[in-house]
């Protein structure tokens, strides 16, 4: 096998080294509040809490900067750690999304944060640690790093699943995603096993090359059977990560249970890196194994569309409908993986960034809209009845967020969906374009029918109805309304900007599919 000289530089983790920096920070302020007398304790927590959320916030802005300055250097991928861990394109790009939405979600969360019944000084350095295992998971290039960012992320939410213990649904969800967590681990780290009896290395370079040679000498089908096993335990530990058939059957019982801006957490920053490193093990270090692995993802992405529309049709619960809603999307993500071609690949980061403006859109409104007389958040869909009356500048985004969702042209969603089923169609997958257009009508039905929920119906009796509406009590609304119509603008002129965003794409995917450019794949 040839060897390479790589750059080792621990220059290129100073991003990660300053999220370290602010989590440290943090667990000293929380540490210091506790060693205070009892009687004072509590009052002195609450008024630490905006403490720590602001020292958060300037921890992920810096750490935005950071890698701003380091991407310009970034054109070949770099190595270190005893290449255990990469820096590139793909990597820092995704980087830049997980650290935009998860700053975005801190600020929608200070409502809650601020009016919880006990002080959560722990919630926003647990979100900052997420953060971190999430970089480490993108920046991964050894199975065994990949593994351990998988589970430190992953202790992370059954902890913060528990920020309201006393609630029963909380519990329970806490409880279901800790058991099958658990299994779906133990699937990613029995193929990562099988992995290393096959290959005896779990390093992703090495093992790219190990499978090149043998696909080169005709040597693949004498360790098929193995190779399957491996890939089976893998991605379907993965699909139960991504909340896509058939791991998804946990994902409306969590989202429902889980305290709003932890169901949020799931569905951006974890789908993004997860999705990051799944898309990177199949088309780099897999990709020349597709023939064993495209049959599973094939059925996984055809049912998750299928499961997804279908019981969005009959859900009337907010969080479980938008759990239903993601596994459907979760379905046309992985239709580029399937396809296999570049510019496949390269559809599925557009609907992935696509996927992110839109439900960036979803959770910036309902993490900020309650019940002004009771506190309480949206819970049923019919409880957008009469929204457009109550909410005139925030229900035009909302709705351009729906009917992108729905795929109305000449939106975003639209485009992401167009260029998924184009190359699908390109190489002969036609079951799942029919199954994409199908559900993609069904869908477009259930978006307009909230639509239709906020302009046209009204509660059966408005007098005693509680005022439901944007919340404009804490500084931060303000700015979150500018990024929903931030968030708007884009979904609506994707079709000029996206001139401007292909040059991008194209370089993040062949980051992806090519990390180290000296690679003669």
């Amino acid at each position: 096998m040839s060897t390479y000289s790589f750059n080792q530089s621990w220059y290129y983790i100073l991003p990660e080294i300053s999220l370290l920096f602010f989590i440290i920070l943090g667990l000293i302020i929380v540490g210091m509040a506790n060693f205070q007398p009892q009687a004072t304790i509590i009052e002195k927590k609450k008024k630490i809490t905006p403490i720590i959320v602001w020292i958060s916030l300037y921890g992920l802005f810096f750490t935005l900067i950071i890698m701003y300055l380091l991407s310009s250097n970034l054109n070949n991928g770099k190595v270190c750690f005893n290449s255990h861990i990469i820096v590139d394109m793909y990597s820092t790009i995704l980087k830049f999304g997980l650290v935009i939405t998860m700053f975005i979600l801190l600020i929608s969360s200070f409502w809650y944060i601020a009016g919880h019944t006990r002080p959560l000084m722990e919630f926003p350095v647990l979100l900052l640690l997420t953060t971190f295992c999430l970089f480490v998971l993108l920046s991964a290039y050894d199975l065994i790093v990949m593994f351990v960012a998988i589970i430190a992320f992953s202790l992370n939410i059954y902890v913060l699943l528990l920020t309201d213990f006393m609630n029963k649904s909380s519990r329970e969800a806490s409880v279901k995603y800790y058991y099958l967590s658990t299994l779906s681990s133990g699937l990613i780290i029995g193929g990562i096993l099988i992995a290393y009896l096959v290959f005896h290395t779990t390093n992703f370079l090495n093992i790219t090359w190990i499978i090149h040679n043998w696909y080169l000498n005709d040597d693949l089908k004498s360790h098929a059977i193995l190779l399957t096993i491996m890939l089976y335990f893998m991605i379907t530990g993965f699909l139960f990560k991504l909340s896509a058939f058939p791991g998804h059957f946990w994902t409306p019982e969590v989202y429902d249970g889980a305290p709003h801006p932890i169901t949020a957490i799931f569905i951006l920053p974890i789908k993004i890196a997860t999705f990051g490193i799944f898309l990177r093990l199949l088309s780099y270090v897999f990709h020349e194994l597709h023939f064993l692995w495209s049959f599973i993802l094939i059925i996984s992405s055809g049912m998750s569309m299928i499961v997804g529309a279908l019981l969005a049709l009959v859900e009337f619960r907010i969080k479980r409908f938008i759990a239903y809603s993601s596994i459907n999307q979760m379905g046309f993500m992985l239709i580029g993986i399937i396809a296999g071609t570049f510019e496949a690949l390269r559809a599925s980061l557009i609907f992935l960034f696509i996927y992110i403006l839109m439900n960036l859109g979803i959770f910036i409104l309902f993490l900020n809209t309650r019940d002004e007389k009771t506190n309480r958040s949206l819970t049923y869909i019919t409880d957008l009845k009469n929204f457009a009356a109550q909410n005139h500048l925030v229900t035009v985004p909302f709705v351009v967020i729906l009917f992108s969702m729905a795929g109305i042209p000449p939106l975003a969603g639209f485009f992401g969906k167009f260029y998924l089923l184009l190359h699908a169609f390109e190489e002969q997958q036609y079951l799942l374009v029919i199954i994409g257009l199908v559900t993609s009508l069904i869908s477009a039905y259930y978006y307009l029918r909230l639509i239709k929920l906020m302009w046209f119906d009204t509660p059966e009796n408005i007098e005693t109805n509680p005022l439901i509406q944007i919340n404009f009590i804490t500084f931060f609304t303000n700015h979150l309304e500018q990024i929903l119509y931030l968030v708007e603008g884009l979904l609506v002129s994707f079709i000029i900007w996206q001139s401007f965003f292909f040059p991008i794409l194209n370089l993040i995917t062949y980051s992806c599919v090519m990390p180290l450019s000296n690679i003669p794949l």
